[in-house]
């Protein structure tokens, strides 16, 4: 790869289906490419100063604002890319546009729609906008073999199918449920609700459709 590009906060990556390495920048709130051919280019996202805050927006690729996206994924069927940060939303990003998958997108300086205190909301599983994805809880995403999207918070994990339908795969995060990082409930092995996570950490997918995570708790 060339050695020429500059970067202001990159985070996390992916490869594409087109061999193409797509990462994420939370600082200036864009999607880069990186080619073997070229250096770095924009593929979406409207760049920011670093300190800002800008209002997300969805629209055309080279039009969307992003606010500090953290994490990004590859639906290995179709190529598109999907985004998770700071955002209180999953966000996807086609060829040409983006799009709010699940989640209401907002800047962090409010709290997402009914999900308690800034840093330690709670989860509303639900279509689309009516779901609710806390603000800082992200903690990685991936795409399953059949296109749905699989996001990590601290913890729980959620699916979400192409409609933007989102459902509580394992742990609890309501407002019963004390979250946020460090919370302190787990962890705890079992089935779906009756599990119980620590602090995850990250997230990963492998070819069978396995879901691993690590837990700070469990390392």
């Amino acid at each position: 790869f060339l050695t020429k590009s500059r970067f202001c906060a990159p985070w996390g990556m992916t490869w594409g289906t087109d061999g193409n390495i797509y990462f994420v920048d939370g600082a200036e709130f864009v999607v880069d490419e990186l080619a073997s051919t070229q250096l770095s280019s924009k593929y979406a996202g409207t760049q920011w100063a670093a300190g800002t805050t800008p209002t997300p927006a969805d629209g055309a690729n080279a039009s969307a604002v992003f606010y500090a996206p953290q994490w990004i994924a590859a639906d290995p069927k179709n190529g598109n890319l999907y985004t998770i940060g700071m955002e209180c939303a999953v966000r996807m990003i086609t060829s040409t546009t983006v799009s709010t998958l699940a989640g209401t997108a907002s800047n962090g300086l409010g709290t997402c729609p009914a999900s308690g205190n800034l840093n330690a909301g709670y989860d509303v599983d639900g279509q689309g906008s009516a779901a609710v994805i806390p603000y800082r809880n992200a903690k990685g995403i991936v795409v399953d073999s059949v296109g749905d999207v699989i996001i990590a918070e601290n913890q729980t994990i959620r699916v979400i199918d192409a409609s933007g339908n989102v459902v509580t795969l394992a742990g609890e995060c309501d407002a019963a449920n004390a979250c946020g990082a460090m919370a302190g409930i787990g962890p705890v092995d079992g089935p779906g609700s009756s599990a119980r996570f620590g602090d995850i950490i990250t997230i990963a997918i492998d070819s069978d459709d396995v879901i691993y995570i690590m837990d700070h708790d469990t390392l």
